[in-house]
Formats: structure tokens, sequence, C-alpha cells
């Protein structure tokens, strides 16, 4: 058995001994973004290094944030993996803000690739600018923000996204991923709060403000400050298992907030951006603005 299956085997993970060097398991770091918890086994696990990366919901990294994902604090992930020679100092390198604006043009100027998130999800150029999406050849890339220690009041690049309709896996990041986009807005308007990058965009195209939870399995108490200062959250939830209990753990923390369930009988994994894109096809921009709004 190789060191790396010795390591995943210490944190209750079991790789199968296929006499290959890549090897599929279930999900680890977001079983309840899978449907049936991932027991088709979609994430796969690079042996002679210990990395891994989930084709299901993206999710990627080494030994050491395997370790971390399984809940052992930094000192005892880090002493695992050099123990079975697997640490690696691979930190993913961040984009330039200077990078991240080039790609923001490239999409701008790809006025067929435009048109055709518009036909296919309803995206706005507008909304899409504003969220700071762009096109690096290959996916559609976006920025995870956050204010850090000694950087004053200027949001660090901590992670960054790809993101491609269709795709397998659709959507990739790398670093650390959280809120998106930084939730800034009018206090006084309504937050629509959803799962997942694409679907906060598709409701900004709307006209209205949108904040995503990084996944079904992404809600941390730390968002709590930077949404409780909206007066007006509305949470709207896919229409599954993973999606109603993120709308639950976000409604426990933020008593204040309101659930809009799309579709109570549905358990497909239906979302508001689904039916945005779904509207944009048959109606205009300013009833689509009215449609988003009647959530509230």
């Amino acid at each position: 058995m190789s060191s790396s299956a010795d390591f995943f085997a210490e944190l209750g993970i079991q790789v199968p001994d296929v006499g290959q060097e890549n090897v599929m398991v279930a999900c680890f770091a977001n079983p309840t973004a899978h449907v049936r918890e991932d027991r088709n086994r979609s994430l796969s696990v690079h042996l002679p290094t210990g990395k891994w990366n989930c084709h299901g919901c993206g999710v990627a990294g080494n030994a050491y944030s395997a370790a971390r994902m399984m809940g052992l604090d930094q000192r005892d992930a880090a002493n695992l993996a050099k123990r079975h020679g697997l640490f690696r100092d691979d930190k993913p390198r961040m984009p330039t803000e200077r990078q991240l604006k080039a790609w923001k043009l490239e999409l701008l100027g790809n006025e067929k690739l435009l048109w055709r998130l518009y036909d296919l999800k309803g995206w706005t150029r507008e909304a899409m600018w504003r969220c700071g999406l762009g096109w690096n050849g290959k996916r559609l890339t976006f920025a995870y923000r956050q204010y850090k220690p000694g950087y004053g009041t200027h949001l660090k690049v901590v992670g960054w996204g790809g993101y491609l309709p269709g795709g397998n896996p659709k959507c990739v990041a790398k670093g650390q991923r959280t809120l998106f986009p930084t939730p800034h807005g009018d206090v006084d308007r309504p937050m629509f709060v959803v799962e997942g990058e694409p679907a906060a965009i598709s409701v900004r195209s709307c006209g209205h403000q949108a904040i995503a939870i990084p996944g079904a399995g992404g809600w941390r108490y730390e968002y709590v400050p930077s949404l409780v200062r909206f007066k007006r959250l509305v949470v709207v939830p896919d229409c599954d298992g993973p999606g109603r209990k993120l709308a639950e753990q976000i409604k426990e923390c933020l008593p204040h907030a309101t659930v809009a369930d799309l579709d109570g009988e549905r358990e497909d994994g239906w979302d508001i951006g689904d039916e945005i894109a779904q509207a944009a096809s048959r109606f205009d921009g300013p009833w689509l603005h009215r449609f988003v709004g009647s959530l509230v």
C-alpha cells in the first residue's frame, strides 16, 4: 500500500487498491453537496502526491488540506502529512489585479460569448462586469476577496474560481472560497442569499442584490457580520435536501431572514439560476426584475 493510501486510511478514508496512480473515492470535502452524498465516488486522489480533486463540487487540495477537512488542527494535519512524506508547500498562486482586469476586458470584448451567456443563463453584461467576471480562454473567471490584516480597507484576493456551463466539473476553485461577490450594497434593499456563484450572477442580472454561499456545505458563522446589517435577507435555496438544510442553517444564525422555496415538491436541485434562465428565454428584463422581486 502506498504511503498516500496509508495516510488517507488514518483519516478514515479507504482508498481502493486498483493498481493505478489515480483512484476514485466518495467526496469527503463537501459530501452534502452531492446527490445521495456522493455514493458514486466523484473525488479523484493522486496516490503519489496525495493531491485530490472532486469532479462533482470542484473542491481540490493536498494531503494537508484533506486532514484539515477531516477535523485535524493545523499542527496535527501538518505532522500527519509529513510523516507520510506528503507535506508540500503548494499554496496556489493568486492572479494579480492586473490579470483579473485583463480577463474582464477579454470577456467584455467577446460579443459572441456575452450573447451566448445571455441566451443560456440570462446573464447581462452589466451584472457580469460588476461581479468581476472574466474570460481566460478556457473558463469564466471570478475572484474571492476579503479584508485582511495589514491591508487596511483594501480587499485582498484570497481565492479564485473558473466556471464553464456544461463543463466537467462546472466550477473549479483555487485558494479560499468565500462569499461572492464581496457583500457590499444598499442595506435597505433586499439582499438575496443563494447557493453557488452562478446563481448570484443570475439574480444580479435581474437588477437585484445577491450574495452566494460557496456550496450547500459552505455556510460559516463568520459570514454573519457581513450579512446581518442587511435589513431584508431573502434566502432562496436549491430544491433539494442539502439546499434546504443550508437555508435552515442561515435562518438559525440570521433569524430576520426569510426563506423563499421555489418549489417545495421538487428534489432535483433546481435553483433560482435555472428559474431565471428559463424565464429569460420568454420574458424581457423588466419582467424578470418583477419576477425575482416577487420572492421578497
